[in-house]
């Protein structure tokens, strides 16, 4: 679909259909709180949603999808580190352990596609 739309053509359709989506979810809270809190609902939902993806499509879309889903991959990982950093979230040992599964599965896909030299002339292509 990248060599026919946009990357932001394609961000705003998936953006777009999850909106129509969970609007019936924002019908059991109170008018009065989703008013208030609307000024801070936009600022997160430009900054964290719509910059964000804007720049992950983008960068997502000039590689290819092969080593996409291997970056995919550590996005959990580094949105971890970032709430850990910059939130100061505490670190759990059930984190951790889902962290380096993650890493090891990108280094298992990564190093499965590479080829294996042994010596100076002898090369596997697993």
């Amino acid at each position: 679909m990248k060599d026919d739309y946009s990357s932001v053509a394609l961000l705003f359709w998936y953006t777009f259909i999850g909106v129509i989506l969970l609007i019936p979810l924002s019908g059991g809270f109170p008018e009065s709180v989703i008013i208030d809190n609307m000024p801070m609902l936009i600022f997160f939902g430009v900054i964290n949603t719509a910059l964000a993806a804007v720049l992950y499509v983008s960068g997502i879309s000039q590689i290819e999808a092969q080593k996409g889903s291997i970056l995919a991959l550590l996005e959990p990982v580094s949105g971890i580190f970032f709430d850990i950093t910059i939130v100061h979230t505490p670190l759990i040992v059930d984190t951790v352990i889902g962290c380096v599964f993650i890493l090891i599965g990108a280094y298992v896909a990564v190093m499965e596609k590479s080829p294996k030299v042994f010596g100076k002339y002898f090369t596997i292509q697993i």
